[in-house]
Parts: C-alpha cells; sequence; structure tokens
C-alpha cells in the first residue's frame, strides 16, 4: 500500500523487511523480531524507525533499477580510497570480496585486504564483503 503512514510488525520472526514500496511511510515499528536488514526507500529517515537491535540492522537502500540492494553504509568506512584509481583496501577483516558491475555481472572474486582494480573501466562497481564472523556487507565504489 503506497499511502501506508503507520506500519506495526511486532513478533512475528521477520529476519527481513523490504519496505522499499512504502514511500509515505512515517513510522515503523519492528520490536520483537531478530531483523538483520531492511530494505527502505531513497530518502527515508532511519531513525523514524523503532527495531530492538538497530545496531545490528543493515539498513539497504533497494535500487529499482539494478535489483540490488546498497548498504547505506559511508564507503570510506568499508575501504578506501573511494574513489580510486588502482587499488582499494579493506578496512576490516574479511573472508571473501566480490565486484560486481552496476548490471549484476560478477567481475571478481578476492580474500585479499588490498584489491587491485587497475583492469577496471572508469564506473561505479559494488562491492560485496563477507566478514570473518560470516556478515554480509554492501556497498559501492567509484572507479577513476
Amino acid at each position: 500500500n503506497k499511502k501506508l503512514e503507520f506500519l506495526i510488525v511486532n513478533n512475528n520472526n521477520f529476519t527481513n523487511l523490504d519496505l522499499s514500496s512504502l514511500k509515505s511511510l512515517q513510522h515503523g515499528y519492528m520490536l520483537g523480531n531478530p531483523i538483520k536488514a531492511i530494505c527502505i526507500p531513497s530518502g527515508f529517515d532511519t531513525s523514524l524507525l523503532a527495531v530492538d537491535n538497530k545496531s545490528k540492522v543493515n539498513f539497504t537502500l533497494c535500487n529499482t533499477i539494478t535489483g540490488v540492494a546498497e548498504l547505506l553504509v559511508e564507503p570510506s568506512r568499508q575501504f578506501y580510497p573511494n574513489p580510486a584509481t588502482n587499488m582499494i583496501s579493506v578496512n576490516k577483516s574479511i573472508n571473501r570480496v566480490k565486484i560486481y558491475s552496476l548490471q549484476g555481472e560478477l567481475i571478481d572474486v578476492t580474500s585479499n585486504k588490498s584489491i587491485d582494480i587497475s583492469f577496471l573501466p572508469k564506473g561505479v562497481f559494488l562491492v560485496e564483503m563477507e566478514d570473518t564472523s560470516g556478515k554480509i556487507s554492501k556497498t559501492k565504489f567509484i572507479k577513476e
């Protein structure tokens, strides 16, 4: 419902919620759920959501053009530099990093914290990182 302004989904054992089509949502209560990811519409203020484990939830912006959810974490917290020309370095311990085109094509997979991107053309790329605890985060970077 695109006119929905108030949403309560308490005690349902939801782990993932897609709120991206609820552009008029003003308040949301998701208490008593083991939520790990919430997909939100562009421009949504996540402070309007009440979630038990908010610090552990990945808020993502669902991109309807590519169908890829992008993690709303400042990319500089994940890796640097961004934008980059030849190399990017990951700021945390990782098991694996996958680089995708905006069309969703897998370009590279590595377990290195320093990643050679010199072979990539200029543009925007999506990154999926799995840390040593198995948590997966997604973001993007710009190749200059």
